[in-house]
C-alpha cells in the first residue's frame, strides 16, 4: 500500500513552533532556574568573610558587623554585592515601624492603649476595639493577612509573582474591618502590623511613607533606604529552591514589609540604636511575651535570651529576599545580613555572628 506524500512543513509553522518552544523554555527558566549559586565575587573585611564561611544557598549576600569597641567600629563583607547594594528587607520594616510608633508615643501624638478604630475607619467590629499595643505586640488575635488578600495571594505566590500589589490603604482598612479576631495571644500578623503603621500615620496627619521618611530615614541619614510602594526598586530574587520571585510592591501593607535598604544604612541604624540616640528607643523594651520559646516582644522588636545574652532583633522575608538585624545591646554589638534568596540561612548566619560563635 502506498502512502500519501507528507506535506512539507511550512516555514511559518516552523516559526510558530519555535516561538512556542522558546516561550515554554523561558517560562521554565523563570519558574525554575535551578538552585541558588553564590557569586564568585568576594569583597570586604577578610576576617568577616572567614566568619561568614562558604555561602551555600545564597546568591548575593551583604553582611555588616557593628562593634562599638572595635577598630573599625563597622566592618562589611559581601558576596556578589557591596554595602550599597539595595535589598528587600521584608519584615525588618516592622522594626522600623516600631521605632516610629515609639517616637510618636514619646512626642505625645499616640497612646499605645488607643483603640485603632479611633484612628482608622474600621466600622464597629472587634478589630475597631483592638488597641495599638495589641497590634505592635501581635496580641490582637488577627490572622497573618486579611481573608481576601490571603485568598488572592495563593496563585501569585505559587507562580513567583507579587501577592501584595494593588492592595490600597483604603482596601486594607475595609478588609480589616470585616476580619474576625481570635484569642488575644501572641500570633504574628502582617495585617496587624500594617494597621498599626497606617494608624500611626493617621495620628500624625500624614501617610505612612512620609511618616517613616521624616521621622526615621531623614534624621538618621539613611539615604539608601526607601519604601517599595509604587514600583520595583530591586531585581527579582530567588526562593530557597531557586525559583525566580518577583519583587513585592506594597501599598496598604507597606508598614509590614515595604523597605528596600542596604547594609550600610542598617549598620548606621544599628549604631544609632546601640548608642541609644535613634528615634523611638523605647520600641526595644519588652512589652509582652512572644510565644513558647521564652521570647519577648517590644514595639515589634523581638527579644531572645540565651544564657546571659539577650539579642534584640527582627528578621524579614519576601518572595525572593531575606534580611536580619540583630543587636546585643549589652555588649555594644550588632549584625546585619541581607540576601537576594529567601532562606532560613539568612537568620542562622545573623544569629551566629551576633552571638559571636
Amino acid at each position: 500500500m502506498s502512502r500519501a506524500p507528507r506535506r512539507p512543513v511550512r516555514p511559518a509553522r516552523r516559526v510558530v513552533v519555535a516561538v512556542v518552544v522558546a516561550a515554554v523554555l523561558a517560562g521554565l527558566v523563570w519558574v525554575w532556574p535551578g538552585p541558588p549559586r553564590a557569586s564568585a565575587a568576594r569583597s570586604g573585611d577578610a576576617a568577616l568573610l572567614d566568619a561568614v564561611g562558604e555561602p551555600d544557598g545564597f546568591r548575593r549576600l551583604a553582611v555588616a558587623v557593628v562593634d562599638l569597641d572595635g577598630s573599625p567600629r563597622v566592618r562589611f563583607a559581601s558576596v556578589g554585592a557591596d554595602e550599597r547594594t539595595p535589598f528587600e528587607a521584608g519584615s525588618v520594616t516592622k522594626a522600623l515601624t516600631g521605632l516610629v510608633i515609639a517616637d510618636q508615643v514619646e512626642r505625645g501624638e499616640l497612646d499605645l492603649d488607643t483603640p485603632v478604630g479611633e484612628l482608622l475607619d474600621l466600622g464597629d467590629g472587634d478589630v475597631s476595639r483592638t488597641t495599638v499595643r495589641q497590634l505592635v505586640t501581635h496580641h490582637a488575635g488577627l490572622p497573618p493577612l486579611d481573608p481576601t488578600t490571603r485568598l488572592r495571594a495563593l496563585p501569585p505566590v505559587l507562580l513567583g509573582l507579587d501577592p501584595y500589589r494593588g492592595v490600597s490603604t483604603a482596601e486594607l482598612v475595609e478588609r480589616a474591618g470585616g476580619t474576625d479576631t481570635g484569642a488575644q495571644e501572641y500570633a504574628y500578623s502582617n495585617l496587624g502590623a500594617a494597621l498599626a503603621g497606617q494608624a500611626a500615620a493617621a495620628a500624625a496627619g500624614t501617610d505612612y511613607p512620609t511618616l517613616v521618611q521624616e521621622r526615621l530615614f531623614t534624621p538618621l541619614g539613611l539615604a539608601g533606604t526607601t519604601l517599595q510602594t509604587a514600583e520595583a526598586r530591586v531585581p527579582a530574587g530567588r526562593s530557597a529552591l531557586g525559583r525566580r520571585m518577583q519583587p513585592w510592591v506594597f501599598d496598604g501593607y507597606a508598614p509590614a514589609g515595604a523597605t528596600v535598604t542596604t547594609t550600610a544604612d542598617l549598620a548606621t541604624l544599628a549604631t544609632a540604636l546601640l548608642e541609644e540616640r535613634a528615634p523611638g528607643m523605647a520600641a526595644l523594651e519588652p512589652l509582652a511575651e512572644a510565644g513558647d520559646e521564652g521570647r519577648r516582644i517590644g514595639t515589634f522588636w523581638q527579644l531572645s535570651t540565651e544564657g546571659d545574652q539577650t539579642i534584640t532583633w527582627h528578621n524579614g522575608r519576601t518572595g525572593g529576599y531575606g534580611a536580619f538585624l540583630g543587636l546585643d545591646r549589652e555588649r555594644g554589638r550588632a549584625v546585619v545580613v541581607l540576601s537576594d534568596v529567601a532562606t532560613d540561612r539568612t537568620d542562622e548566619l545573623g544569629l551566629r555572628l551576633v552571638r559571636g560563635a
